[in-house]
């Protein structure tokens, strides 16, 4: 498999690529205790980043190793191609590619709406636009993926939830977004970048640690051709730059997992900033006012159960709590294993491997 980040779930000796088989088939040992799932991360990537020194934290720095590290994939692979929400991830690649001269072969973005209304896919127009600009001088081809009703069947199945042709991972994507399920088939000597994710801390005992959270990344396990630009073992100097450029630039850390978008929204873009991200030119974009909530609780999937509802098709968002209630039922005893929200059930976030940053560099 050509990817850059391995990872998988660990339960009682066997390999999961989906939390919901592991919780399932270890159900009784787990709910007594005999077993945890635990969520592994490349070891090569841990190993990179162990010992490694405080570096360069300048924002132009940080985007000159990106750079370097672009144009080694394209000398690299046939073919790139970018995941590109228009996001300050993704639109910092692809803007540094616009400005290098790093010929990006396609973009693929996703969109919301069934109707192709504007107000549910606002989140994506402005980088379409981006893209479009920039076509065909510096993008091969812009690919973009309108949303069909029946892209949601697989909410029949019995058992959606542990099929890992639906499900990778750990997240539960309400309008059943999910990459592998979207993205279209890589040819040979094709790589697909994608701009997950922002650094990101856990702080305890007084103690700051790398460690990644396998929701959302989780979403990738299993999922070939796909190279993690801002996670990348063949880059940890980009790692750590970012991590201590976000310590140097957070201010207060709570306990427990901390990242960018814990900051207040009138300080989060300056903060991305210094990480060596770029402006999208939009401040809803790039404060992550319309999407970065889960289930109904964003306003793009707020606006897109009503979208679904106005046509009619309230079965089926009856059918998606049906089985996110079903699912609270059945896993709800396991210990750390499920939360339920306003209808919705989601795995509780298992961390990876974490490694304590010092002052001056990684621990080993």
């Amino acid at each position: 498999m050509d990817t850059n980040l391995n990872q998988w779930y660990e339960c009682a000796g066997k390999q999961y690529f989906n939390v919901w088989q592991a919780y399932d088939t270890h159900l009784s040992d787990l709910l007594c205790g005999k077993a945890h799932v635990e969520y592994v991360i490349d070891p090569e990537l841990v190993e990179s980043l162990q010992g490694i020194k405080r570096p360069n934290t300048d924002p132009l720095y940080i985007r000159s190793l990106i750079i370097t590290q672009l144009k080694k994939l394209r000398k690299k692979y046939n073919k790139i191609r970018l995941l590109y929400s228009g996001g300050t991830d993704s639109h910092t690649i692809l803007k540094l590619c616009v400005d290098n001269d790093i010929y990006i072969d396609e973009t693929v973005t996703h969109m919301i709406s069934y109707k192709q209304t504007p107000k549910l896919n606002i989140e994506y127009l402005h980088g379409i636009k981006f893209a479009k600009d920039n076509f065909p001088r510096c993008i091969g081809k812009v690919t973009i993926i309108h949303p069909e009703i029946d892209d949601l069947n697989f909410y029949f199945q019995r058992d959606w939830y542990k099929n890992i042709d639906v499900v990778r991972g750990s997240p539960f994507w309400l309008r059943g977004q999910y990459i592998h399920r979207y993205m279209p088939p890589a040819d040979n000597d094709t790589i697909t970048l994608t701009g997950m994710e922002k650094p990101q801390i856990n702080y305890s005992a007084g103690k700051l640690e790398w460690c990644l959270l396998d929701d959302p990344i989780s979403e990738y396990m299993k999922t070939d051709s796909i190279y993690h630009i801002f996670c990348d073992k063949n880059n940890p100097e980009l790692i750590a730059s970012q991590l201590y450029a976000l310590i140097d630039n957070f201010g207060s850390f709570k306990d427990g997992h901390n990242c960018v978008y814990d900051l207040p929204a009138n300080k989060r873009m300056d903060c991305i900033k210094k990480l060596g991200y770029h402006s999208t030119g939009k401040a809803y974009i790039d404060k992550a006012l319309v999407g970065k909530k889960s289930f109904n609780t964003s306003i793009k999937n707020k606006l897109w159960i009503q979208e679904l509802l106005h046509l009619g098709h309230n079965n089926i968002m009856d059918l998606i709590y049906e089985s996110h209630n079903k699912i609270f039922l059945k896993y709800r005893d396991i210990p750390y294993g499920v939360e339920y929200n306003n209808g919705f059930v989601k795995s509780v976030g298992k961390f990876s491997q974490k490694i304590t940053i010092k002052q001056d560099g990684f621990d080993t």
